[in-house]
Formats: structure tokens, sequence, C-alpha cells
């Protein structure tokens, strides 16, 4: 299938900044009408999964192997709500699936 790449918005955290700032810095600048953010009430909720990249492999682990003690990478997939001032669309050449959680982390299949 075609573009059938997805990709969530995220990234790296500046330094003292929470997993929770990151994340609503990040949607306010991805998903926000103004470059700034201003408007947007992001409800972050519960984590609900964590992947472990113990090196430079491309394997991503849902636990942090014992041996591990400096991973290079933990990707966290948080519940967000969805402002009231907002809408959710799909555009019309794409198509909205539902994927189960452990399968979120091996979409080139």
């Amino acid at each position: 299938m075609k573009n059938s790449i997805f990709k969530l918005p995220g990234g790296r955290l500046r330094p003292g900044e929470s997993d929770i700032d990151g994340l609503k810095r990040k949607l306010a600048r991805k998903l926000s009408l103004h470059e700034d953010g201003v408007g947007a009430e992001w409800e972050v909720g519960e984590c609900l999964g964590m992947w472990w990249r113990p090196d430079f492999e491309t394997l991503m682990h849902p636990f942090l192997p014992p041996n591990v003690k400096h991973p290079k990478e933990c990707t966290k997939l948080f519940l967000v709500k969805l402002p009231e001032s907002r809408r959710f669309t799909v555009p019309k050449n794409m198509k909205l699936l539902s994927v189960p959680m452990c399968q979120i982390r091996e979409n080139q299949k």
C-alpha cells in the first residue's frame, strides 16, 4: 500500500523539560493554527506505552534489558484529549485505521 507509514508527533526534550511539557510543546507546534501554539489547551493523560532502543540498532523493545544502564532512546506514547476548539479530520486521500498497540512500533509492515 502506498504511503502506509505513519509518524506520531514527537522529538527530543529540551534540557530540564518534562515529558508532558515537551509533548504539549510539540503538539502546539505541529497541530496548532499559530506557530507559537497560542490557544491550544492540550490535555495529556496517562502514558500508554514505552519502547526502548538500547543502542544503535533499529529494533525497539517494550522493555529495557537489565544489562543496559544508559539506553540510546526511550519512546513514550501518551493519551491526549483533543481540545473542544479543534476538529479531527482525515484528508480524502488517506484512511483512518485502528492499529493494535502491540503493532504501533512496527509500522514498516
